[in-house]
């Protein structure tokens, strides 16, 4: 009889990820991933095949919960602009981003471009496809009147991608939660 795998992946990606995230590719060990995802080297490369391979599954995790979280706000609110508040809230202020102050894909472009440049490549795909859901989003917002028919929404998905990544930055070194807030405020 064929063994059978006896964990949930999605849950080993998602711990994987949450530990990628917090240390980055080359700061994660073996070990650490065998303790984080509680299983033995021979089960975690007979399923992912190799730390890259589980990496690269945690990036693809990453992106789906990222667009996930920014549609279940548009449904919840009924509003884009109301949906993208509520993203960048949850994004830069709330608590389940408090492992690791820059989002993973741009952790992984700046950590993996030289070394691994396929998760980089990846990373930087998985950026694209969210910048094209802003602007797939934006031009709903056009049509719902929400925003100026004359909006273009390629260069402003571009600017709110832009401008997540700067308030990560700025609330890595230390910045002014209230003042993030206030920023996130004056943007929608």
């Amino acid at each position: 009889m064929a063994n059978t795998i006896k964990f949930k992946p999605d849950e080993v990606v998602q711990r994987a990820m949450l530990l990628f995230w917090e240390k980055g590719f080359a700061g994660t060990s073996t070990r650490d991933l065998q303790q984080q995802v509680r299983l033995n080297p021979g089960s975690l490369y007979s399923a992912f095949g190799s730390k890259a391979g589980l990496y690269s599954q945690a990036l693809d995790f990453y992106a789906d919960a990222t667009e996930s979280r920014l549609l279940a706000a548009r449904e919840q609110t009924g509003s884009v602009t109301a949906a993208f508040r509520e993203f960048f809230y949850q994004g830069l202020c709330g608590s389940s981003e408090r492992q690791a102050p820059m989002c993973l894909l741009v952790r992984t472009l700046v950590e993996l471009a030289d070394s691994q440049p396929e998760l980089a490549a990846q990373a930087e795909r998985l950026l694209k496809q969210t910048e094209r859901l802003f602007a797939r989003l934006l031009q709903e917002a056009v049509v719902d009147h929400e925003l100026g028919p004359d909006t273009d929404v390629d260069a402003l998905a571009k600017e709110l991608q832009i401008k997540m990544m700067g308030l990560r930055s700025y609330r890595s070194c230390g910045g002014d939660p209230a003042a993030i807030r206030a920023m996130i405020d004056a943007l929608f």
